[in-house]
């Protein structure tokens, strides 16, 4: 008697829509683990336990732990543009909207600190990754386009390109934002105090009077 060996049904392929799916239901996961435990939790193992499948299932969809934190980093950015996004909306004076823009970048940075730490983990994986960088050149976009706006209006002088004048603000806003989250904000001043001071005198430095 000739017996069969019974093989198992190749798995059917998923739809480019359906794997994009299963990656963002991953990094949900991730994402959780991550705010409420630390980047230390984040693993491909135990987020297939709490998705419920084998512990091999998210390898299908990233390749290794590495991934998953390039996933969660390309997702704090596009956080990030949506939260600046918002509070430009409904704000038709360009000074005003400069304002919330920068305000608002500082109390995400407060408001999920883990999540911002993202933004700067370097080293996991290589910089120029394409989505990654869209999703830093979007997020910067919309204080670009606010100074760019403001500069036409002419509420701002800025003297030089917005994308170089976004790139200062970024760079002052995180400066506080590091300052207070590293603990170094001690001398009797705190984040409250410095960053309205801080967006008034980058404004002002750029204010129609500098003009010549």
């Amino acid at each position: 008697m000739f017996h069969h060996t019974v093989r198992p049904m190749p798995r059917k392929a998923l739809s480019k829509d359906e794997v994009l799916t299963r990656q963002a239901e991953i990094l949900d996961i991730a994402e959780a683990l991550h705010e409420s435990q630390g980047l230390e939790a984040v693993s491909l193992r135990r987020i297939a336990a709490r998705a419920g499948v084998s512990a091999t299932t998210p390898y299908r969809y990233f390749p290794s732990k590495e991934r998953v934190l390039l996933g969660l980093r390309i997702r704090a950015y596009g956080q990030v543009r949506e939260t600046l996004e918002v509070a430009a909306e409904g704000q038709p004076d360009p000074s005003t909207r400069l304002r919330a823009i920068a305000s608002a970048y500082i109390e995400f940075a407060l408001a999920r600190p883990r999540t911002y730490a993202l933004l700067f983990r370097v080293g996991d994986a290589p910089e120029d990754d394409p989505e990654l960088s869209a999703a830093k050149a979007a997020a910067l976009g919309v204080c670009e386009r606010a100074l760019a706006e403001a500069d036409r209006a002419g509420v701002i002088h800025l003297g030089t390109d917005a994308l170089t004048a976004a790139h200062l603000f970024w760079a002052a806003a995180h400066g506080a934002v590091s300052l207070h989250l590293g603990g170094q904000l001690v001398m009797g001043r705190s984040l409250a105090d410095v960053a309205p001071t801080l967006i008034a005198t980058l404004l002002a430095g750029l204010s129609p009077s500098e003009k010549t």
